[in-house]
């Protein structure tokens, strides 16, 4: 089998698997679409109110938020795209026009319509087309490559490694709460567990080295051993940060290389990010299979905000929704106190950063457009209450039905399970949304 036929098939299971989301709405049977929110051309996709992951007014008492950090300054006039972000659309201008020396950063929490990396991997191929490919950002350490992909790495893992926390996803919080950026910890089973991450050259434009740092915390008998393209390295004498996590960097001459991590007893992968010392676009994909946006305000708090604030991020990305449309009778108010939370702690980890709430997409199931149009008003009453722009998922895909739509045609942009999209299908949803991002001149 080629490497192309590989990944053709790799992304086929995680398409036929549901991306662990179908187990978690298993009860609601696929049929016509009935929604609420009518269709829409681009320039009505995006909502564009002036954001910034600043403090936001006082809420109303039915959607209490946590306190937020202090407004950063305005940034200058820019020309605007067709989303109101004026920080992003700066950097992003700055970067085109050879003035910016550093990468822009896009941090994009989701479900599992961002976990396979297809949507955020077709946002990202078409930014760095125009402003270069920064590195893959982050990515899970430990994954094995059947669960997980990211686009511009090659993954293997050998023996066995759990994902915690148990249950997973929850919105409870387990344990300690503390999971890294990823929102997850990766810890191995038993034996000398193994995990290797190649970045192709597909992921970085006109570098000359790459950064890796990887983040772990090596718990009472753990041992972590890493290298980059050269002889291991143990790491347990790394300092501790917030909540005891550690972080190891090296760095690699040349576009590509390779990172081999191999532990002993039980330490806690908390993923790495990659970089070249090229300027361009780096998009951090940070989906979980069945997330809702209560999962991730189920972590840490501290620990979480301090991982965030280590990538100085530049946009701020949240796209939930499907998952909570299996709630059968959901309140507005309460989708918009989960989003308030998760965006006054983004807004402490990233204060000049812009922001994004991207509303659902199609969901086959007459049941489900009613509760995906009061998700959306309580997840767009969030981000009017941070400054944040809004983008319509369902109103990019043609509006109510277009899941059902997607199905029938040849080939199709919907999976069969009416809840995902086949890869030319989230091809086609991030180019619409890339389009979207970029400032006009």
């Amino acid at each position: 089998m080629t490497p192309a036929q590989r990944q053709a098939a790799e992304i086929a299971l995680l398409i036929a698997t549901g991306l662990g989301v179908a187990t978690c709405m298993a009860r609601q049977p696929p049929a016509p679409t009935v929604a609420t929110v009518a269709p829409a051309s681009s320039a009505a996709v995006a909502s564009s109110p002036a954001p910034s992951l600043s403090a936001p007014p006082a809420p109303s008492s039915a959607a209490p938020v946590e306190s937020a950090a202090p407004p950063a300054p305005p940034a200058a006039p820019t020309p605007k795209g067709a989303l109101s972000l004026p920080r992003f659309h700066a950097a992003e201008l700055a970067l085109a026009e050879g003035t910016r020396k550093d990468h822009v950063r896009i941090v994009w929490l989701g479900d599992s319509h961002t976990a396979a990396d297809l949507w955020t991997g077709a946002v990202r191929a078409s930014l760095s087309k125009r402003l270069g490919a920064g590195g893959p950002g982050f990515v899970h350490v430990g994954w094995a490559e059947n669960k997980y992909r990211h686009d511009g790495v090659r993954l293997e893992t050998q023996e066995k490694w759990s994902v915690l926390p148990v249950p997973y996803p929850t919105t409870k919080r387990v344990g300690d709460g503390v999971y890294g950026l990823g929102g997850v910890r990766l810890v191995p089973s038993g034996g000398d567990a193994r995990s290797t991450i190649e970045v192709l050259a597909s992921a970085t434009h006109k570098s000359t080295k790459l950064t890796w740092e990887l983040a772990y915390r090596t718990g009472e008998d753990g041992k972590v051993r890493a290298a980059v393209d050269g002889e291991p390295k143990e790491l347990t004498d790394e300092p501790k940060g917030a909540a005891g996590v550690r972080h190891h960097r090296f760095v690699s001459h040349g576009s590509t290389g390779k990172l081999t991590v191999t532990t002993s007893g039980r330490p806690e992968l908390l993923g790495v990010v990659i970089e070249g010392d090229a300027p361009g676009v780096v998009l951090d994909t940070l989906g979980l299979n069945g997330a809702r946006v209560a999962t991730w305000t189920a972590r840490d708090d501290g620990a979480w905000v301090d991982e965030l604030s280590r990538r100085r991020a530049d946009l701020i990305v949240l796209a939930f929704g499907t998952n909570e449309s299996s709630d059968v009778a959901p309140k507005s108010e309460r989708y918009e106190a989960e989003a308030d939370k998760l965006l006054s702690r983004a807004a402490r980890g990233a204060p000049s950063a812009d922001c994004l709430v991207i509303l659902p997409m199609d969901r086959a199931g007459a049941e489900f457009g009613p509760r995906l149009a009061v998700i959306s008003e309580g997840l767009s009453a969030a981000a009017k209450r941070h400054g944040c722009a809004t983008w319509s998922a369902l109103s990019a895909m043609g509006g109510p039905g277009s899941m059902s739509a997607w199905k029938r045609e040849s080939p199709p942009r919907a999976a069969p399970d009416g809840i995902h999209l086949t890869p030319k299908g989230y091809q086609y949803l991030g180019e619409r949304l890339a389009r979207d991002l970029v400032v006009e001149r």
